[in-house]
């Protein structure tokens, strides 16, 4: 009996320490999709009946400063938890960028020229068509 409990000890201490291993640039760039995911999921649900009720924001954290692109999203979300998700993951994505010194080309990401309602979703236009 005291043999399998040491080998139950053993198993349980593996466990941990396998659990415990440092996060690799891989699984910490899966983590930030999963994050943007479900940004897009959750600003995708918002509905919208008129132009007035969609804008846009920026989204992610370039390693020259400023969003990897933008967002569109509907005024009939909880902004609130939307701006909340989107502030999280920017900050986790600069996290990751200083961590594994992610570099980038620095330009500037386009902005939206604008955003309407587009069969009830919020979607961003440039010159003139919605991407």
């Amino acid at each position: 009996m005291v043999i399998r409990s040491q080998y139950l000890v053993l198993a349980m201490l593996s466990v941990a320490v396998l659990s415990c291993e440092e996060p690799t640039r891989e699984s910490d760039r899966a983590a930030l999709d999963t994050q943007r995911s479900q940004i897009f999921a959750f600003a995708s649900s918002g509905q919208c009946t008129g132009n007035a009720q969609c804008a846009f924001i920026g989204l992610g954290s370039k390693p020259c400063g400023g969003p990897w692109d933008f967002i569109a999203y509907s005024s009939s979300l909880d902004t609130q938890r939307l701006f909340a998700m989107i502030n999280e993951y920017n900050k986790n994505e600069d996290a990751y960028n200083r961590r594994w010194k992610i570099m980038s080309d620095c330009a500037m990401a386009p902005m939206p020229d604008s955003v309407g309602c587009l069969n009830g979703i919020c979607v961003k236009y440039r010159n003139g068509t919605p991407y």
